[in-house]
């Protein structure tokens, strides 16, 4: 598990006080309402068991769906492809024998790799195929050779992976978990050409690559535990909407977040967004803007969308996150939004 720096804790201006920014937080996101996007996250709780909450209005508890896991899950969303309703969670978890587990919150636990061997958070996505559009599930986690370990297979809503995935090294050597987004998905020309990893280096910085690509690009950014990504694309009416969000915890213990809102070089400077962070956060690209869930000094949850607001609940070795996305969203009203937000 990597080494996650502690910090003092913040003194909270009282228990009745829910929402604030952060002392140095860098005012680049005008604050918005609470999504009417349903977001769901996942932690690891002080008990190792997975625990849940879907984040729209009205606010519900944590609740656990079991488990035993190494460190935070990844939490993937599986669109409607009818665009009638939003996505639906799958969880991820390395567990306690090391390989991979899947669940939704119907179905249990079942094996999901059992040859693959994850030493930290997994990450994952699902993402429309090119140019069939049925849904491909993308998993990646660091290998007990501390490289990236990466499968990918179709999926359907409704269904689980399958626990015969075969695995594939995608080289490089992490620090901790990775991350994965499609990143400029209207603009690349196959599934492997967007998916994207990220994930912190030996030397500090964040280095990305997809499947196709011959090797790892270092960013400028330095980060510590796992990063996090995050895409949404919302096609009508056209022309079409897509904004990317990468989130983590930097060297001095706040949550540092960066914005793309164009092609795959269109990154935004990353800025400062306050926050005391205990390990890496989840991101949750939705059609209102960036969210960023992360486990604070006092263990509980905190979302981030321009302020902070306390969730509750216990979590361990920081969060997973994902944009339960409605496809029939609003591509007009998602840049409007995403504009003003991240200016």
């Amino acid at each position: 598990m990597p080494i996650v720096h502690l910090r003092r804790a913040l003194a909270w201006l009282g228990a009745a006080l829910t929402t604030m920014v952060f002392a140095g937080a860098a005012p680049l996101i005008v604050a918005a309402a609470v999504s009417s996007t349903p977001n769901e996250v996942g932690v690891s709780g002080t008990d190792s068991a997975l625990w849940r909450l879907q984040d729209a209005p009205p606010a519900s508890p944590f609740t656990s769906l079991g488990g035993f896991m190494l460190a935070a899950p990844a939490v993937v969303s599986v669109p409607d492809l009818s665009g009638v309703g939003p996505g639906t969670p799958i969880y991820i978890a390395a567990g306690g024998d090391q390989s991979l587990w899947v669940r939704s919150q119907m179905q249990p636990w079942q094996p999901l790799a059992p040859s693959a061997h994850c030493i930290d958070n997994p990450a994952g996505v699902v993402v429309q195929s090119k140019p069939a559009g049925s849904l491909v599930f993308a998993v990646g986690c660091q290998g007990g050779d501390h490289s990236l370990w990466f499968a990918e297979e179709p999926i359907s809503s409704g269904t689980l992976p399958s626990p015969s995935l075969v695995f594939h090294s995608l080289g490089g050597h992490m620090t901790a978990g990775p991350a994965v987004a499609a990143i400029d998905p209207l603009g690349a020309a196959t599934v492997d050409d967007e998916l994207t990893f990220f994930a912190d280096g030996l030397d500090g910085h964040v280095w990305t690559r997809t499947p196709n690509s011959t090797g790892w690009t270092p960013m400028s950014w330095s980060c510590v535990g796992h990063p996090a990504a995050s895409t949404v694309v919302v096609l009508t009416p056209p022309p079409a909407f897509e904004a990317s969000l990468f989130a983590c915890q930097g060297l001095n213990g706040h949550l540092w977040v960066a914005v793309n809102l164009g092609p795959p070089g269109a990154w935004g400077d990353i800025f400062d967004a306050g926050g005391r962070l205990l390990d890496g956060p989840g991101a949750a690209a939705d059609p209102e803007g960036p969210v960023v869930y992360a486990e604070g000094t006092d263990g509980s949850v905190w979302r981030w969308d321009g302020n902070w607001l306390a969730l509750g609940g216990q979590a361990r070795h920081g969060v997973g996150a994902t944009a339960l996305v409605l496809l029939s969203n609003n591509a007009a009203a998602a840049r409007a939004s995403w504009q003003v937000r991240s200016h």
